[in-house]
Order: structure tokens, then sequence, then C-alpha cells
């Protein structure tokens, strides 16, 4: 069984990080403050299979009508099903934040992540040099809604 659940600042540490994430923002998720932060920031959501928590995802926001959008999503990757999720979380909380523009972050060698973002209909802006945890570099992404 599919569900959709409020993000609990716990949730973080149940989903486990995927390989990419182990030598990024591994560090962060054992810092126990890293969910809390997550969580009093801004809307979030963890998406559970069978009663396993198996990605989260939310926005933090920065100002009124902008907002930066995080996705932890494990071992497991992504289903159609999260996917179809995710997506029409995004629109439903733009709509009702009335946010103009979500932007976030991608690890510039992680290919799937690139195609994920891309058909929730992101936008690259361009590589962020020396942004990551460890010196990697990023790309800058942007959904822009006209309101």
């Amino acid at each position: 069984m599919f569900q959709i659940l409020p993000f609990q600042p716990h949730h973080i540490k149940w989903i486990g990080p995927a390989a990419h994430d182990r030598e990024t923002v591994g560090a962060l998720v054992e810092n126990p403050n890293y969910g809390k932060m997550l969580a009093a920031m801004g809307p979030g959501f963890t998406a559970f299979q069978n009663g396993k928590a198996i990605g989260a995802a939310g926005l933090l926001f920065i100002w009124e009508g902008l907002a930066q959008a995080w996705a932890y999503l494990g071992t497991r990757g992504i289903g159609h099903q999260e996917f179809r999720a995710m997506r029409d979380g995004l629109k439903l909380l733009m709509e009702e934040h009335r946010l103009r523009r979500v932007q976030t972050e991608v690890l510039t060698e992680h290919a799937a992540a690139h195609r994920m973002i891309q058909r929730l209909g992101f936008v690259a802006e361009g590589e962020m040099a020396a942004f990551g945890v460890k010196g990697e570099t990023y790309t800058r992404y942007a959904l822009i809604r006209r309101l």
C-alpha cells in the first residue's frame, strides 16, 4: 500500500541514503537538527510503501513567492506512482502558497536526477562549481509559475 504522510524529522533516517548521497549529503542526515530544519522551514511529505519510508520531499520558504525544493529519495529510487505524487504535490503547493519560483540543485553527475527534475518542469539555469559538501559541482534548476 502506498501512502503520503506529512514529513517528520525522524523520517529522514528511516529512508537510508542512496549511493550518490552517502558521500555528499549523508553527513547531514546523521545530524539530528537537519530533519528538524527541513520540517520547520516549509511543508514536506514522506512516501511510504507497505509501511516503509521510501522517500521524502518538501519546500523551504525563502521569502514570499520563492521556495527551495528538497528531496531525499533513498536507495529505492522513484517509480511512476511516487513521481505523480511529487508532481501533483508540487503543483498544489505552488498554487496554495502563490509561489512564482521554486528552485533546486542537482549533483551534476547524477543523470537520473536531472531527468526526473526536468520531467517535473524545472529548467537548468547553470552550473554551481564547488557548491557541494565536498566541493562537487551542482546544476541549479528553477520552475517558474506565472501568476
